[in-house]
């Protein structure tokens, strides 16, 4: 019992450190913008974004905790803001017999943004790869199916489930996972998806690259959500059939 009070107070300590470490780089980047940019409304906006973060002191910790135990795993500094979770949110459209997958769910910002648009937490499937976080999600989402898993081996996750994938929303970062795991993704979304559905994936890099998905993914719609930490572009794919 002392063991597991002295744990739990070293636990407490660390995440106060690393919370105020994060505030405190974020001041001097204030300090430096507004140097240069004294008028600058756009700063407004980040600030506020990065304050509500900070007050999410407990799914932060898990998030960090992940990146530093497997930074590959992970594609963000920050969990995604609720600027960048809404804004996926809105593009989301399901019909009665479809379900939506989430890839990389991570401490479920865009989960909650997903489910405050309306859609029943039984026609979700969050994947997360990092046990802690997969852990995380369930206490918090437990009416929502969450699988542990690769989403490179999505098809066998979703063995079992009958309805119509209809909508998959990426948080994988894809940018910096190997080449091989990257293909065999692209070849699962491909493989679950409908012939009707869509494929939501945002990114950390702004520029527009939609020669870097395989030729079948059909760009529909790319922009930048600027107040997110930091800002992300968002892409949004149909699939045409391949030859």
């Amino acid at each position: 019992m002392l063991a597991q009070l002295k744990n739990n107070k070293l636990i407490n300590r660390c995440r106060h450190y690393v919370l105020s470490i994060m505030h405190y780089l974020w001041l001097r980047i204030e300090s430096l913008w507004l140097l240069i940019y004294p008028k600058n409304n756009y700063l407004q906006g980040v600030k506020h974004a990065i304050q509500k973060n900070l007050q999410q002191g407990e799914s932060i910790f898990t998030f960090l905790k992940v990146v530093v135990l497997n930074p590959r795993s992970t594609g963000a500094v920050l969990p995604s803001s609720k600027y960048l979770a809404q804004t996926i949110a809105s593009h989301v459209h399901l019909s009665e017999q479809s379900i939506l997958v989430e890839l990389g769910a991570g401490t479920g910002a865009i989960t909650k943004a997903l489910l405050a648009t309306g859609i029943p937490p039984q026609k979700m499937i969050a994947v997360e790869y990092a046990p802690s976080l997969a852990k995380n999600l369930r206490e918090h989402f437990p009416e929502i199916n969450i699988l542990e898993g690769d989403a490179a081996l999505l098809s066998d996750l979703l063995q079992r489930e009958e309805r119509s994938v209809e909508m998959i929303v990426s948080s994988l970062p894809l940018r910096s996972i190997p080449k091989e795991t990257r293909q065999a993704i692209f070849s699962q979304i491909s493989k679950v998806l409908s012939p009707q559905g869509q494929y939501i994936q945002f990114t950390y890099d702004l520029r527009t690259q939609d020669h870097y998905y395989p030729s079948h993914y059909q760009l529909k719609k790319s922009f930048i959500v600027w107040l997110n930490i930091p800002p992300a572009r968002v892409e949004i794919f149909s699939m045409h059939p391949t030859d």
